[in-house]
């Protein structure tokens, strides 16, 4: 009788396995609309009328002191715990210098040429950062 009970649990476990889906569908919340405040003022909700519970983590130097692979990683367990936001500081402080060793402002707080062509790879990486947020249906809170 042992050995039968056995070899059901077996059968279902392998039958389990096969029929599993390796992919889960990853809730993306933008698709109900862009988020708003409540009529009475009181929560945040989408277009769509579906309410947001804000369920966040914060990395407040995920942009800094993470590369790109460990963000990536750190975002896929924040989606995997339930998280739907991630606050981070897109500058911690003067100079901000980033896993990589770009500043965010190679020039300091000179702004009078913004548009000079030059190397911007801290805000690439931030970019990198929403864009791995995004494919993990998080919003990024700055």
């Amino acid at each position: 009788m042992k050995k039968i009970s056995i070899l059901a649990m077996l059968f279902l476990l392998v039958a389990g396995s096969l029929f599993a889906d390796d992919k889960q569908k990853i809730y993306l919340p933008w698709e109900n609309g862009k988020l708003q405040v409540s009529e009475n003022g009181r929560y945040l909700q989408h277009e769509n009328g579906t309410p947001f519970f804000w369920m966040g983590d914060t990395g407040w130097l995920l942009p800094e002191k993470l590369d790109r692979d460990e963000a990536s990683y750190y975002l896929t367990k924040c989606r995997e715990a339930g998280f739907n936001m991630v606050q981070v500081q897109t500058v911690n402080g003067v100079p901000a210098i980033n896993f990589y060793g770009q500043y965010s402002f190679p020039d300091g707080f000179n702004f009078k040429d913004i548009n000079k062509k030059g190397v911007y790879g801290y805000w690439d990486h931030m970019d990198y950062i929403i864009k791995k947020a995004e494919q993990n249906g998080i919003y990024i809170g700055m």
